[in-house]
């Protein structure tokens, strides 16, 4: 699961399964993504600080899966990018009290 926005430059905080070199280049090269993950990682501060987020990240990422997502109609990654930003947008609205949740 990748933990941040990814528009173009983007940082991502990845999870493991996304350490390997030649697909962090090729997702660097394409999409101007740089995945770090902990084995990127040397210092032991910035081990517990990426934990930390991508912790954060998963929890959010989970509450709105089990909100909003009973099946992924997508077709293309840009499809489920998509659509996960319509349900954030949908729950960040809900959150402020701007729209009701049905």
């Amino acid at each position: 699961m990748l933990a941040s926005l990814m528009t173009e430059g983007s940082l991502c905080l990845a999870d493991l399964g996304y350490r390997g070199k030649k697909f962090q280049l090729e997702m660097y090269e394409e999409e101007g993504v740089l995945l770090l993950t902990r084995a990127d990682i040397t210092s032991q501060r910035l081990k517990i600080l990426h934990s930390t987020i991508r912790e954060r990240v998963e929890a959010i990422f989970s509450s709105l899966w089990e909100r909003f997502a009973t099946r992924v109609y997508s077709r293309s990654w840009h499809g489920l990018w998509n659509t996960l930003k319509l349900k954030m947008l949908d729950y960040k609205l809900c959150f402020a009290n701007l729209i009701s949740y049905a």
